[in-house]
Formats: C-alpha cells, sequence, structure tokens
C-alpha cells in the first residue's frame, strides 16, 4: 500500500500500456534506486502537465492529481543527464496519504477498481468496445509504421475485456495530457468510453 510515486510530463500513463518515459536522473535516481531495492521494480506515475512542479527546490506534491497508474520497470538507462524507463502500465491508484511530500516521494495508496456495467449497461458497453476496436482499425492505415504494432496490440484486446481496450484506446489518441487525464481519472467503464470515442 505504500509507492514510490514519479511525475511525468506531456501524457499521464494508462494501466495496458507499455513505453517508455524520461525523468531528470539527479533528481530522480534514488527514487528508482529505492525502487531497484525493493524487488518489485513498481512506481507510481502521476501526470503534471509542462508544470515545473517537479522542478523546484522544494516540490509542491499536493498539487500532483491524486489519480495516477502503477506501472512495472522493465529497463532503466541512462541518457543524457535523464533517466529512460521502460514500463508496463499495471493498475489505476488513488493517493490516500503522503508519507513523504520530499524526493523520493513516498504515497500510501488504494487502487480503485473498474466499475462494471450491470443490466442493461452491458450491451451498450459491448456496443462501445466495438465501436473502439472499428475506430482502432480505421487508424491502422493511416501510419503504416504502428501497422504490425497495433494489430499485436489488438490482438490482446477484445469486447469481453473492454477495460484495458478503452485505456489503450485512449493512450493511441493524439488528444491533449488534460483530456488523458480525466479519462484515467474516470472509474465507470461506460463514461469513460464514451469519453474516449469523443477524443
Amino acid at each position: 500500500d505504500k509507492l514510490s510515486i514519479l511525475p511525468v510530463h506531456g501524457r499521464p500513463f494508462f494501466p495496458a500500456q507499455i513505453q517508455p518515459f524520461m525523468v531528470e536522473q539527479n533528481r530522480w535516481e534514488d527514487t528508482l534506486k529505492r525502487v531497484a531495492k525493493e524487488g518489485h521494480n513498481c512506481v507510481g506515475l502521476v501526470f503534471v502537465g509542462e508544470k515545473e512542479l517537479d522542478r523546484a527546490a522544494e516540490i509542491d506534491v499536493d498539487q500532483f492529481p491524486k489519480m495516477g497508474c502503477v506501472v512495472r520497470l522493465h529497463n532503466v538507462s541512462v541518457v543524457e543527464e535523464s533517466l529512460q524507463c521502460l514500463a508496463q502500465g499495471i493498475k489505476r491508484f488513488v493517493v490516500d496519504e503522503w508519507v513523504s511530500k520530499k524526493r523520493p516521494c513516498l504515497a500510501r495508496v488504494s487502487y480503485p477498481s473498474d466499475k462494471p456495467a450491470i443490466g442493461h449497461e452491458t450491451e451498450k458497453v459491448k456496443a462501445y468496445a466495438m465501436a473502439l476496436i472499428k475506430a482502432i482499425k480505421e487508424l491502422l492505415p493511416l501510419n503504416p509504421l504502428y501497422t504490425e504494432e497495433l494489430k499485436q496490440y489488438l490482438s490482446r484486446f477484445s469486447p469481453n475485456e473492454p477495460s484495458p481496450l478503452t485505456d489503450f484506446a485512449a493512450a493511441i489518441t493524439t488528444a491533449k495530457g488534460e483530456a488523458l487525464q480525466d479519462v484515467l481519472e474516470t472509474l465507470p467503464l461506460q463514461d469513460r468510453m464514451e469519453k474516449v470515442l469523443i477524443l
């Protein structure tokens, strides 16, 4: 229930996403060393946009969003004065309480469950899932570089598992970070799917 927290810029990280992110070496190396010592290689990523929230001498974690994504780190390498980390998104988390507000930041967290569809909503969710798959397939011809990668990802998702499909669809859009953070923070699945379809 305690998690080391790292801020990320540009876009929030989603469950079901595997990609690199970068942090400043001199500011966040101690946090990553701590995570490596703990053995689970999991860290919480919170989206701070383009704000300088993590670059001041005293960071103000109270301005960090309450919800982020737990990721498992698979590789960390030094690139100039930054650390490039390959991460796999696992699950949303909510910061319940800050244990340490200074680097390395540590928070007591909880893990909200996706709110499943009930009754008549189930059919709607399946319809939304099919619409998301169709929209992703329509993107394939637009960028041939991603065709094989997207086909591989799509083979892992199905309308029967709409939550990771929805998060994946959000992650590959060109939507701005703030809109994506809103999607990340939306737990009712049908509401989240509706937001992703209009991104």
